[in-house]
């Protein structure tokens, strides 16, 4: 047995693992997410509705609730880095005037780097909003991350969190308050994760389809599970709150995916706290958009691919070497490995396909051992298939069906290159270039 023989068994047994762990995810999440009622959180029933609702002709209700002091409420910073948001800011500023935490109690911070009429949409808001500040910047230096260091800056002495939150939101009028239960209730909390929910229904098409149900399997599967198990959650950077002292502290990267990069600083305590844990609620729900365009997806993918594997390889030493137990090492292995896994299944299908092809060109040693690998991986592939149809009645039949699962495998497939190429250029490179996702406000 030869050492590419080795590599070969060790890939495959590194693809059953990352099966292994979904279903186990699976069986946790379907025990817990009943409490939750998920289905209901998916639902299009709620998700239309609600979009709809939203008239932006109409000036919005002064409402005595929403502009009366709260007392003894903790005073919230809401962050939102924009460019080019014409098509979708208005409702974003529309939840924010609904919003019933009182106006004395919190604060809008926009750092627009636009070179459309974004600025002019945001300073008209500014007469209803009394309480939001807008920043105009002439550059995108730090992409992202710079703009809300920037808003870090701006924030309110008096604010104990942050809201940091995406320009295609649509926020619910207590969801500050919601927030605000989860710290109250644990003192070690660093942030808590919410749940971006696409419009079920308001948008049509395969592309859609498959992005709406990945990200229903990443929030109601995958975080519902490790939020059970206790097992390092990941900040997705479109909807979180975060404690002011802490973020203060860190600040947000310039690189492609900032919001894992500061996952990364808390769980290595960075920012030299004793605050640490992350948590994730499907409760804490605000309403996005998600691409519906194959190659606005494949952009998407390929920039977050390489901003991830970068910032895991920056700091895969500090996890070594980290305060972590060990369970919390692994799961922030696989983490880091969420893209540069399709590495390691491009360089074994290259094996594979050799070996079945040719014994000249890569000899893998004994057919046994072969066989060994070639039965690893299919496990690996049935254990993929039947997590995605379980997935569908997990999450609810009524919102997702087997196309929904058949268009994200189709995806999978399309993207799989940007996937590697990305990784590729994370691993390779010291930066990248920021590719802004299209969003068109339907």
């Amino acid at each position: 047995m030869n050492l590419l023989s080795v590599a070969c068994l060790f890939l495959a047994v590194i693809m059953l693992a990352f099966a292994i762990r979904y279903l186990v995810f699976l069986i946790v999440a379907r025990r817990v997410i009943s409490t939750v009622n998920a289905p209901r959180l998916l639902s299009k029933d709620l998700s239309k509705p609600y979009l709809s609702s939203f008239s932006f002709d109409d000036k919005p209700h002064d409402s005595q609730m929403r502009r009366r002091p709260l007392a003894k409420k903790p005073f919230i910073s809401i962050l939102v880095a924009s460019y080019n948001e014409i098509n979708v800011i208005d409702r974003l500023m529309k939840s924010f005037s609904a919003l019933t935490y009182g106006f004395e109690n919190f604060q809008v911070i926009v750092v627009d780097d636009s070179d459309d009429r974004t600025l002019d949409k945001l300073q008209k808001w500014q007469e209803d909003i009394p309480n939001m500040k807008v920043l105009h910047r002439n550059s995108r230096k730090g992409w992202e991350g710079g703009a809300l260091n920037l808003a870090i800056h701006e924030m309110d002495r008096r604010s104990a969190y942050a809201l940091v939150v995406d320009a295609d939101h649509i926020v619910d009028k207590d969801l500050l308050e919601k927030f605000v239960q989860y710290f109250a209730k644990d003192e070690k909390l660093a942030a808590v994760q919410g749940s971006p929910i696409p419009s079920i229904g308001a948008q049509s098409g395969w592309v859609y389809r498959g992005i709406c149900f990945r990200l229903a399997r990443r929030n109601m599967i995958e975080f519902v599970a490790k939020e059970e198990m206790e097992l390092p959650l990941q900040i997705t950077g479109s909807l979180f709150m975060i404690r002011a002292d802490v973020l203060r502290r860190t600040g947000f990267s310039h690189d492609l995916t900032e919001d894992w990069d500061l996952t990364l600083a808390l769980h290595l305590q960075d920012h030299g706290l004793s605050y640490k844990r992350i948590l994730f609620h499907p409760s804490l729900v605000a309403y996005c958009e998600a691409p519906s365009r194959l190659y606005t997806y494949f952009r998407q993918r390929s920039r977050i691919s390489e901003g991830h594997t970068r910032g895991f390889k920056k700091r895969f030493s500090n996890i070594l070497k980290g305060p972590l137990s060990i369970k919390e090492k692994i799961e922030l292995f696989f983490t880091g490995m969420q893209y540069a896994k399709f590495l390691l299944i491009l360089a074994l299908l290259v094996v594979t396909c050799a070996r079945l092809f040719t014994d000249d060109i890569i000899p893998i040693g004994s057919t046994l051992f072969f066989a060994t690998s070639l039965v690893i991986q299919a496990v690996a592939l049935s254990i993929y298939v039947g997590n995605n149809i379980v997935s569908i009645y997990v999450l609810g039949s009524q919102n997702f069906n087997y196309k929904d699962m058949l268009f994200l495998v189709v995806l999978n497939v399309c993207t799989f290159s940007a996937f590697v190429v990305g990784s590729l250029r994370g691993l390779l490179r010291q930066k990248g270039t920021f590719f802004k996702t299209e969003r068109s406000g339907k």
